[in-house]
């Protein structure tokens, strides 16, 4: 029952990020065109010496500018945090997996230790990619919250994210270790 409302929950999740990411990608293309025009219009408006046009047309490509790259992303966030759910949905297949391999170990009589060792390690993999989730919709949230530049916050979350895939890729090469071994007694 528990795992039907967790599965329900997740595929809710899906389906609202896969909206956003549909809106967003709308949302960029219609500022994209509204930052060409009034890019043009800034152009058009140097040509005839309109300084008070030109003003107003290049505040509106600024602000559309500004506006696309947010857009961008976010539409970069809502990619990774699907990405993230994919991810979360195939780790909990692998403990799912793993508890009935588990089962199918005790009631053949075989040492369950090893067994219970390799999913603690797939537990911990798991809690990451809700640390990496959180931290992504950290930085969303505070995208939406300022609006600044945030190539700092980029750099800062990819330096996190990098050392965490490094921690799970170490982590995956000790699971497939600890199976090996698991498989060779």
């Amino acid at each position: 029952m528990r795992d039907r409302k967790k599965k329900q929950k997740q595929a809710q999740m899906k389906t609202k990020v896969i909206i956003s990411e549909k809106k967003l990608q709308r949302r960029e293309q219609r500022l994209n065109r509204d930052r060409d025009k009034a890019r043009e219009e800034a152009k058009q408006a140097l040509r005839s010496g309109d300084e008070r046009g030109f003003r107003v047309s290049s505040m509106r490509y600024s602000m559309s500018d500004s506006q696309k790259n947010a857009a961008t992303n976010l539409l970069e966030m809502t990619s990774s945090i699907r990405d993230l759910l994919e991810m979360n949905e195939g780790i909990n297949e692998i403990i799912s997996i793993s508890k009935d391999i588990r089962t199918l170990h005790k009631d053949l009589g075989i040492d369950t230790d090893k067994m219970d060792q390799a999913i603690s390690s797939i537990s911990s993999s798991m809690a990451q990619v809700g640390v990496a989730s959180e931290m992504i919709s950290t930085t969303v949230d505070a995208l939406a919250e300022t609006g600044a530049d945030n190539s700092i916050s980029n750099e800062e979350l990819r330096k996190e994210l990098l050392a965490e895939i490094q921690m799970d890729v170490d982590e995956g090469e000790d699971l497939g270790e600890k199976i090996r071994e698991a498989k060779q007694r």
